[in-house]
């Protein structure tokens, strides 16, 4: 199985972004849980990636400011794992910072400084065709310091064709609906978090009833349920009720394939929160903490199988591999890879 790992390779700001090579392309042993490393390809600040279903086809943007001209890029994955670019798209927004597929012929953006949500056809040969769809989400909320107008963060389709916007300006999540006709996104309605917490990601449980926001500003979750095809929030959980954390830079948030449990990802203590999930009564219940072993683990993510978890910290230039405990959640430390600013992990599965 290969690991693709994006990287900051210039700083944003005075004191934010880092030095990578781009995009790395890693073998994973799933047996061992130990890294090859296969390739490198230059890319300005990949920040986020995203793999095609059909294993062939990789796109990247690039996170910089509004001014500096931010591109999407379309990639062949090569026999060697190797990345070719096919073409890029100028990004009408600034601070790109998540793309996914809304379905295989579409892709969106999400942009954290400008608020921009851009949708891109993909053509038979996975090019980027012109920008299908543009909105920019007007709001704010009582954080005057991160929240003094809206900052789009994750784009997130679930199963029924619905697509989620985390929007950590407005306390938002935006549910769309796709009009493939058109290839554009239509407003549903909005789930409005409690204010101040700043929703930042959102991940789906296997049963596709549930899902669960992280709240970057607070590290709370909010748990969601699916009634009647629509997302209601169901109550805020605060991972940090039976820890010794108090402050949160929360990062990114994981569901185990089983369902069980559910890891969230703080930059401020560098330490990932395990949780438990019960699916019957919809609650979460705190296991424990693992510190990450380095510095501002920004993305993390499990295994297929979820025998491992491997975690991105950006400032201290290190990737970490962890070894999970099946029967409660917990992380055990394998081994650890020297790599020059890592932010984003993606599989390209066999």
């Amino acid at each position: 199985m290969i690991l693709f790992v994006g990287s900051y390779t210039e700083m944003i700001t005075e004191d934010f972004g880092g030095h990578g090579d781009g995009i790395y392309a890693f073998g994973f042993n799933q047996e061992t849980g130990t890294l090859t490393l296969h390739q490198i390809t230059y890319v300005r600040n990949p920040s986020y990636l995203c793999v095609h279903r059909s294993k062939k086809l990789l796109y990247t943007v690039e996170e910089v400011f509004n001014g500096k001209f931010p591109m999407i890029n379309a990639f062949h994955i090569g026999k060697d794992h190797s990345l070719e670019l096919i073409n890029s798209k100028s990004i009408p927004g600034g601070l790109p910072c998540h793309l996914e597929f809304i379905n295989s012929n579409l892709v969106g953006v999400a942009c954290y400084e400008t608020a921009h949500i851009i949708t891109y056809p993909i053509s038979s040969n996975g090019s980027l065709l012109d920008a299908s769809f543009v909105v920019q989400h007007q709001g704010k909320s009582i954080n005057l310091n991160r929240q003094e107008h809206a900052h789009a963060h994750m784009i997130a389709p679930d199963s029924s064709g619905n697509v989620a916007i985390c929007d950590l300006g407005m306390d938002a999540i935006l549910i769309y609906e796709l009009d493939s006709s058109k290839e554009q996104l239509d407003l549903k309605y909005t789930i409005k978090i409690p204010a101040g917490n700043g929703p930042r990601h959102i991940a789906y449980h296997p049963n596709l009833q549930h899902a669960f926001v992280l709240n970057e500003l607070t590290g709370n979750i909010t748990i969601l349920k699916k009634i009647n095809n629509q997302w209601i929030a169901q109550s805020t959980f605060d991972t940090f009720q039976d820890s010794d954390s108090t402050e949160s830079a929360g990062s990114a948030i994981r569901v185990h394939p089983s369902g069980r449990f559910v890891y969230t990802g703080n930059r401020d203590n560098n330490s990932l929160a395990i949780l438990s999930f019960e699916p019957k009564s919809g609650l979460l219940r705190f296991v424990g903490q693992q510190l990450t072993g380095g510095t501002t683990p920004r993305e993390f993510i499990l295994s297929p199988d979820g025998r491992w978890l491997l975690v991105a910290n950006q400032d201290s230039d290190n990737l970490v591999v962890f070894k999970v405990d099946e029967f409660n959640g917990s992380l055990i430390k394998l081994i650890e890879y020297h790599l020059k600013s890592p932010v984003c992990l993606k599989w390209l599965e066999a």
